[in-house]
């Protein structure tokens, strides 16, 4: 940048942008940026390390002091923390008579849950023996009618026999008349 500045200056034409020139530019802004990065990191380091010091400094001059020494700093801290006191058994019973209540709620609420349950199953089971007995009333009936059916069949069968045989009989009494007959044309 300098050297374009200065030929510029010297010769009075506009001098020509090389690519050299344009990297040599970006390096300096990245290791301006780098250095400028490095005071930042470098001064909250020492931020720290100051921090660091006060506090160990605080902690050695607490280590060294005497016993009346602490016991007049003692005071001054507690009244900066607003130590938490005890409070009395009443807070002990309210917590456990809380604890019992949430604990009978979700006993309450497991039993109505497994009470639900029992329910369902109930319904699932009442209604499975009741399609079972849907079922057997279905193959009592199927077999009733079948029997019927059978019966039928059977008595018409018998029927047909009893016919057949009066047709038989009714032929064999004609067959015997025509043979008498038959008889008393040859003898004549």
């Amino acid at each position: 940048m300098r050297k374009m500045s200065y030929e510029e200056r010297s010769s009075g034409i506009d001098v020509e942008d090389r690519g050299i020139d344009q990297l040599l530019q970006e390096i300096c802004a990245c290791a301006k940026e780098y250095e400028l990065r490095i005071n930042v990191e470098s001064e909250a380091s020492l931020a720290r390390k100051n921090e660091d010091q006060i506090t160990a400094e605080e902690i050695r001059g607490r280590s060294m002091e005497t016993f009346s020494q602490t016991a007049k700093r003692k005071p001054d801290e507690e009244k900066k923390t607003n130590k938490k006191t005890r409070q009395g058994g009443n807070q002990t019973v309210t917590y456990l008579r809380e604890k019992l209540e949430k604990e009978t709620e979700i006993r309450k609420k497991e039993l109505e849950l497994r009470r639900t349950e029992l329910e369902a199953e109930k319904h699932k089971q009442e209604a499975k023996e009741e399609q079972q007995m849907r079922m057997s009333e279905q193959q009592t009936n199927v077999l009733k009618a079948f029997n019927m059916q059978m019966e039928r069949q059977v008595q018409q069968q018998e029927n047909q026999q009893q016919f057949a045989q009066v047709i038989i009989q009714s032929q064999q009494q004609q067959t015997a008349a025509l043979m008498a007959l038959i008889e008393k044309i040859n003898q004549k």
